[in-house]
């Protein structure tokens, strides 16, 4: 234990219960004390600072031997006088209104320059690294029942002063209002969220317990200022709630915090998969708002987070550094507390799953994204295995098939859970017989090949970014398709669109006009949006759906793969639930039969082999004007 004697003279440093100190004659005891009074509780290791003159007493820190007999340890402060040797055995007991009549609890070895924030010694009088004058005028507490910033805040209990600032323990005197969608709690006049804009009218109304500091000096609440000034609005983060200046004696200045009290991250375990996963996410959420605010933790994940009563983790203020830092530390250890949580429910492959995604990327939201997907697909139904179909027809008025299609099916288990992946994509190739079949091909094999290695990643149990995937892969289909028709000094192009069909997710890519639907509850829906002439009228407001369908120039696309050097590739994500069919096709069956039809023939036909037969047939009795393709799949429960 580290112990410190301060006195207006001399300071001694005691090291161990049996370090010898003798102080000088002055510094005798001016009463003696009761060795029989109750020992001063205190946790262990403290400072205490005089705030009062001892009238030459000097004390030092130390345990009392007779508590562990009781099964305790205490610290006491020991009055020595000039005949005293300290040592472990000869300890006289401070009480407790001694104590807190004169002696003010110090947590730091250290003063912070209110200018720069640096770290000075704490007798330094001024900063070694700005000049700034250290020296804190010392203010008159407020009383009880102080109000403060026109009367919002009322005083209840006086803390303490630390470094020249005063702590109050307060309460607003009007409710803060809490948004019923991010849960973030805003200024009682606060119409709309201050983090994600809802309304909030008729939101839960908080009564929130504040703690309020108090300076001279602006500067000396710095970093208060500074937190606030980010607007760190998130429901995870105990941001300073305000700032101001007010008058209740002279010119003072004011931070308001939450009041946070709470237990630390290392003493908290998970009940269940459920709730790791959901502090996982929260917390990954929260860092990445704070790295977006150029802010970050002051010390290690273990000292920065806290958990209420109710479960819920939050970051206290004081846990926050006003200015970016590297967050990879922070990153590794919320993954090895995300794996204890885990293995303490034992979820084995889900703490596996865990460690690969925070070893895999150091995006923040990228994480919080695929913790809130496995949340979400923990008790969904999981694809543990999918039927696909596909057909592809010449139709009636064409020679030559110039469309292609994909499908790459997939499984991983590990510990009695399986999981299903499945890769589909069709291509509509244009350029006449010697053009299109190239591209379309083409287009097909470099797609497949450049997602080869998110694949293989996802089989060995790690969580890919497979939009990211997707999109890299039809860029590069478009570098290759375009090179090729470079070469061959024609017009080849194709269109793409493909789908990725993994646990409870359906990951859509689109370029050009081919489709990608989703049956869902009954209900067929495009998911792909068509990059097209007509489309272009009907987003404009020009043209009705319906009138797009029969418009003389509806061939006329806007996106294709190999047509320039680089394309625009179409993102689409969508929830997949057991039973759910995912429909790929070409405008060879659309500009045959519409939606309705389509729909019609899934509810109907159960079996996927069927169910692509007739549609194929059903576009070929309309008319049969281009070539058709067909792509469909279902993701079904085993047994």
């Amino acid at each position: 234990m580290r112990s410190a004697l301060l006195h207006p003279c001399l300071r001694f440093i005691l090291r161990g219960t049996d370090s010898l100190v003798k102080p000088p004659n002055f510094c005798q005891p001016t009463r003696p004390l009761d060795s029989q009074s109750d020992p001063v509780h205190l946790p262990s290791p403290q400072r205490y600072r005089r705030c009062q003159n001892w009238e030459g007493e000097v004390f030092a820190e130390h345990k009392w031997s007779a508590n562990r007999e009781m099964g305790k340890s205490a610290i006491v402060l020991e009055p020595l006088s000039a005949a005293t040797t300290v040592r472990s055995s000869s300890v006289k007991i401070v009480t407790t209104d001694m104590l807190m009549e004169r002696w003010t609890k110090m947590e730091t070895d250290k003063i912070l320059c209110p200018n720069c924030g640096t770290e000075n010694r704490t007798d330094a009088k001024v900063c070694a690294q700005c000049g700034k004058d250290l020296s804190q005028p010392t203010l008159e507490p407020l009383p009880e029942g102080a109000l403060l910033n026109e009367r919002r805040y009322e005083i209840v209990a006086f803390l303490g002063t630390r470094d020249g600032i005063n702590e109050y323990r307060a309460e607003r005197t009007e409710p803060y209002k809490r948004c019923p969608h991010c849960r973030t709690l805003n200024t009682p006049d606060s119409n709309f969220c201050e983090q994600c804009g809802s309304e909030l009218a008729g939101a839960e109304a908080v009564s929130l317990k504040v703690r309020v500091r108090e300076a001279a000096s602006a500067d000396a609440l710095w970093r208060e200022r500074a937190l606030y000034e980010k607007g760190l609005h998130h429901p995870l983060i105990a941001a300073p709630l305000e700032i101001f200046t007010d008058t209740p004696y002279d010119e003072r200045h004011y931070a308001v915090l939450p009041e946070v009290e709470g237990t630390p991250l290392a003493q908290v375990e998970a009940d269940d998969a459920d709730t790791a996963l959901a502090w996982a996410k929260d917390l990954s959420d929260a860092f990445a708002h704070l790295q977006m605010k150029g802010v970050s933790l002051a010390g290690s994940l273990a000292e920065s987070v806290l958990f209420a009563d109710d479960g819920t983790p939050f970051i206290p203020t004081d846990a926050l550094r006003p200015e970016p830092s590297d967050w990879t530390a922070v990153r590794r250890e919320l993954g090895e507390a995300t794996r204890r949580w885990l293995m303490g429910v034992q979820e084995a492959t889900l703490a596996e799953r865990i460690s690969h995604l925070f070893a895999s990327t150091d995006d923040w939201a990228k994480i919080a994204k695929e913790l809130e997907a496995l949340l979400t697909g923990l008790h969904a139904p999981t694809p543990l295995r999918l039927s696909i179909a596909s057909a592809t027809d010449v139709g009636r008025r064409r020679e030559h098939n110039e469309d292609s299609y994909l499908t790459m099916h997939f499984e991983r288990c590990h510990l009695d859970q399986a999981e299903a992946l499945a890769v589909l994509a069709v291509a509509d190739g244009m350029g006449g017989h010697a053009a299109g079949e190239v591209a379309s091909k083409l287009c097909l094999q470099t797609f497949a090949t450049s997602l080869l290695d998110a694949i293989k990643q996802w089989l060995q149990f790690a969580e890919p970014d497979w939009a990211q995937a997707l999109q890299q892969a039809a860029k590069e289909a478009n570098r290759q398709v375009f090179a090729e028709a470079q070469r061959m000094r024609n017009n080849m192009g194709t269109t793409l669109v493909a789908a990725l069909l993994v646990g409870n997710r359906a990951i859509f890519a689109n370029v050009g006009d081919s489709r990608g639907y989703l049956l869902q509850g009954g209900k067929l829906r495009q998911v792909t949006k068509d990059h097209s002439y007509v489309q272009q009228l009907v987003d404009a407001g020009l043209l009705t759906p319906e009138q797009a369908r029969h418009h003389p120039q509806g061939n006329i696309i806007t996106q294709a793969i190999g047509i320039e050097p680089t394309v625009q590739v179409d993102i689409f994500e969508e929830p997949l639930r057991d039973g759910d069919l995912v429909l790929l096709c070409s405008d060879g069956l659309v500009d045959m039969i519409d939606d309705a039809d389509i729909e019609r023939v899934l509810l109907m036909e159960t079996d996927l082999r069927r169910a692509v037969t007739t549609l194929v047939q059903l576009a070929n009795e309309a008319g049969g004007d281009d070539n058709i393709t067909v792509v469909l799949a279902r993701p079904e429960r085993a047994g």
